[in-house]
């Protein structure tokens, strides 16, 4: 067996602290190939109200707490720059799993929107569509 040494190699990193505990943003590193998110359903959690927070829930799979975003398209968010619910504000205001992104905060204008869910830098899950009156 031959033994091969790579180095040194050097790495830039961006921590953020959430909760106590320090988590690697962005790194320089060789990135792994994030799972592709899955939505099976969004249900509202409380009646959506234009200009108002509403929640959701999104019930899915190979969410990753630790990565999982929302992105928003329609009224005011447009595909060439969807609103987003960043992954700090789903670790401070929703509970996640794999499977279930909970109570999830929106504010949306009146209209139908486009949710996907991205784990950091993976593939957009497929689209759900919700409609606020």
């Amino acid at each position: 067996m031959k033994v091969k040494t790579v180095g040194p190699y050097f790495v830039d990193y961006l921590l953020r602290k959430i909760d106590g505990q320090w988590l690697v943003e962005k790194s320089t590193t060789a990135r792994t190939v994030r799972p592709t998110p899955k939505i099976d359903e969004v249900q509202f959690v409380t009646a959506p109200s234009p200009g108002k927070e509403f929640l959701i829930n999104v019930t899915g799979s190979d969410f990753e707490p630790m990565t999982a975003y929302l992105e928003v398209v329609g009224k005011d968010c447009p595909e060439t720059r969807p609103c987003k619910v960043d992954n700090g504000a789903l670790l401070e205001r929703a509970k996640l799993s794999a499977t279930l992104l909970e109570n999830v905060p929106l504010t949306l204008a009146s209209g139908e929107f486009r949710i996907v869910v991205r784990n950091g830098d993976s593939k957009p899950s497929n689209a759900s569509v919700v409609a606020v009156p």
